[in-house]
């Protein structure tokens, strides 16, 4: 089987967040079952935990766009490769030999006349394109500034990311007049837009604007095919989960939370790893004007984390996975 297809049909109504954490996600009190948590996996490793599984057998949580598509298996090494280069180098090397031990060589000097080129005339001189500045500036639908975007552009495929002001600069040559921009920002959609740059100026200033296309997160029993058969079976449904940026992100770097989708109150932040244990608490307050909130990831292991936000007036709690590299 060299690729697999999940899918997810009749949701229930369990809480991520009432379940106890278990090492590779919760465990559901209601169906006594472990709910395995693949939103931080990749495709290889999907099909990795698959591949060898009965269906109906596994109850996950997802995210939107990893169901209803087809997952492949990684393209293996060719095993033949390494003997042809064994067998073949030395066959080279007693070629190369054989040839040495032949009969001696004779020297035949070169007595072709040269011409002797002027250095000072021949040639042109390269002149280096007069640059400007193109500042660009990320912002959502509701004119807030994002950082941690990640953009490049036709003119300089070094990818960039955006400062706390959502800001970032390159240089371009004066003679380039249109620029392909694109956009990833995690929690937004990616954008691709072609700019007309003006001819005149030495400066431009860029604004690039990406929507918000949040992905539902879906948890619940797999369906996918094993021998042949396709099985289907219940899951659950969650909050919406917070949002962080930029995700994944470096151990012992910042990251920015999004609280637009937070109540006013104050909070107790945790970090907990995949045993449950807290990495970092801290306090945080809602008050409607801070629309992030800055968080010092502590250095850590990599791997997949969890955040969450529990109020202090509700008791509500909220989480967001973070994945450290």
């Amino acid at each position: 089987m060299n690729k697999i297809r999940l899918s997810i049909d009749e949701p229930c109504h369990e809480k991520w967040k009432n379940m106890t954490t278990t090492q590779q996600g919760r465990f559901c009190a209601s169906c006594q079952k472990e709910v395995v948590d693949f939103t931080g996996m990749s495709d290889t490793a999907m099909f990795e935990f698959f591949k060898d599984r009965q269906a109906g057998s596994v109850c996950g949580r997802f995210m939107n766009n990893q169901l209803q598509r087809d997952i492949e298996a990684t393209r293996k090494r060719t095993p033949w490769l390494p003997f042809v280069f064994k067998v073949v180098l030395p066959a080279l090397l007693l070629g190369n030999r054989a040839m040495a031990q032949g009969a001696p060589l004779k020297v035949v000097p070169d007595t072709t006349q040269k011409p002797v080129y002027d250095l000072e005339k021949i040639g042109r001189i390269a002149v280096s394109p007069e640059m400007r500045t193109v500042r660009i500036t990320v912002r959502n639908e509701e004119g807030q500034v994002i950082a941690g975007a990640r953009v490049h552009s036709t003119s300089d495929l070094t990818e960039l990311i955006t400062d706390e002001n959502g800001r970032l600069e390159i240089k371009v040559p004066r003679y380039v007049g249109n620029i392909t921009f694109f956009v990833d920002v995690v929690g937004y959609g990616k954008l691709e837009r072609s700019v007309k740059l003006p001819s005149h100026k030495r400066k431009a200033r860029v604004s690039l604007v990406v929507k918000d296309e949040y992905k539902e997160i879906i948890m619940g029993m797999v369906a996918y095919p094993s021998k042949q058969q396709v099985k289907k079976e219940a899951v659950c449904e969650t909050d919406m989960p917070l949002r962080m940026y930029p995700n994944p992100v470096a151990a012992g770097q910042k990251i920015w939370l999004k609280t637009d989708s937070l109540e006013k109150d104050n909070y107790t932040l945790q970090l907990l790893d995949q045993a449950g244990t807290v990495q970092l608490q801290q306090a945080m307050q809602i008050d409607g004007k801070n629309k992030t909130v800055e968080i010092n990831i502590p250095r850590l292991t990599a791997g997949n984390y969890l955040l969450t936000a529990t109020a202090a007036a509700t008791g509500r709690r909220r989480s967001g996975q973070i994945v450290l590299h």
